[in-house]
């Protein structure tokens, strides 16, 4: 039998699959589900005539999250199922596709929540950030950003943006040992070890604290005769009280995650964390706390006598940030005022006499907002420079 005849015979099958699913009663089964054997067996048959596909049946084969036999007669239904949403010469050509090149195109989808995207942002070759409605639209994807996914998340919104790590992957069919019982896997993309990085850049181009809540596989082919996706994994237990939807600056982004990755060692995860902890918090006297150890991690780096803090990081942030006498006297006050403000944090308990010198809660906001800022302003001036100065003494002469 000739593709244009397996074609022919998938064609029928949809008519009579949508027919079934639109008039059988809705008693709690999934729509496959409601597909009628005869209206599959055509389908079977055909299969059984393309050789490329008929050598392969009874085989193990393995696809990013999941393993497996393959089994014509099981692949038949999904072909089906398919094709009512794809089409069936777009299903038909990429079954042959796959079974002639031996490889599938996938994608691994690792929601976040805490930032708002609106459009997708490549970070580098097969690395995106992208909005949840982006996600491939897959039954997992409709659970995962729906904005019904809160049970389970304490702070009760679901996560709206997603990495989305794309690969192809060649595909193995083999025959099982007998009384095997091993299957042999797909390891992990080596982008998987750049989501740190990223994460890291999220944090630095933006006001966010970027969660990293549900992942699933995706098969990008429709022609894939099994599951276009898997079940869902990689749920964090705790989510934390993180804020909510941030915007990021997407230029940003990119400039600050070439740069970690450039300067691989100079290790500012500590800082980072420190940043991500204090947005989490609800208090500025906690937040304030967060920010002023912050810039000791930045500032205080290899220096060997820890007397007079205060003066040192107004300086050095001073020396870093600015470009002309009147912006290093900005940095240079706001840098002590906010370390003065930690230490009463630390030594008092409370902060409440330097809030009330500032003003109202509105101008509250956005003092810590500029604090912030310059939190992430230093921790990427250190990565624009390759690392710490040798010499702070050097930096704040000018030098």
């Amino acid at each position: 039998m000739s593709i244009d005849a397996f074609t022919r015979a998938l064609g029928r099958a949809v008519q009579l699959a949508r027919a079934e699913i639109s008039s059988a009663p809705s008693d709690g089964r999934a729509a496959w589900a409601r597909i009628s054997k005869s209206t599959i067996e055509p389908v079977q048959v055909a299969l059984r005539q393309i050789d490329e596909i008929a050598t392969q049946d009874g085989k193990c084969v393995s696809t990013p999250g999941s393993s497996g036999l393959f089994d014509l007669d099981s692949s038949a239904i999904h072909l089906v199922y398919n094709a009512i949403f794809y089409g069936v010469e777009n299903v038909s050509a990429s079954l042959i596709d796959i079974f002639r090149s031996k490889r599938i195109r996938t994608a691994t989808i690792y929601s976040l929540a805490g930032l708002s995207v609106h459009h997708d942002i490549e970070i580098e070759e097969n690395i995106s950030l992208i909005p949840g409605g982006n996600a491939p639209n897959v039954e997992n994807s409709q659970r995962v950003f729906s904005p019904q996914n809160t049970e389970g998340h304490v702070f009760s919104f679901a996560p709206s943006s997603a990495l989305r790590i794309r690969r192809e992957v060649e595909l193995d069919f083999y025959q099982r040992s007998e009384g095997g019982e091993d299957f042999i896997g797909i390891g992990e993309a080596p982008e998987v070890k750049k989501i740190p990085a990223i994460l890291a850049a999220i944090s630095l181009a933006s006001g966010a604290v970027p969660e990293q809540r549900e992942t699933y596989h995706v098969i990008l082919d429709v022609g894939w005769p099994g599951m276009l996706s898997n079940g869902l994994g990689g749920s964090r237990g705790f989510p934390k009280n993180i804020p909510f939807d941030q915007p990021i600056a997407e230029d940003d982004l990119r400039s600050i995650y070439d740069l970690i990755v450039k300067n691989g060692n100079v290790d500012i995860s500590l800082a980072i964390a420190k940043l991500n902890s204090a947005r989490c918090k609800d208090g500025f006297a906690d937040k304030v706390i967060d920010y002023g150890t912050l810039l000791e991690i930045l500032l205080m780096h290899n220096s060997g006598n820890s007397g007079e803090i205060t003066e040192k990081l107004a300086l050095r942030a001073a020396w870093l940030l600015g470009s002309d006498v009147e912006s290093r006297n900005e940095v240079y006050d706001m840098t002590k005022n906010m370390y003065r403000m930690r230490s009463s944090a630390v030594h008092n308990g409370t902060i409440e006499k330097e809030l009330n010198k500032i003003g109202n809660s509105d101008d509250h906001h956005s003092v810590f907002s500029r604090y912030d800022s310059l939190c992430r302003q230093v921790a990427v001036s250190i990565l624009e420079r390759g690392g710490w100065p040798n010499d702070w003494k050097v930096l704040v002469l000018g030098g």
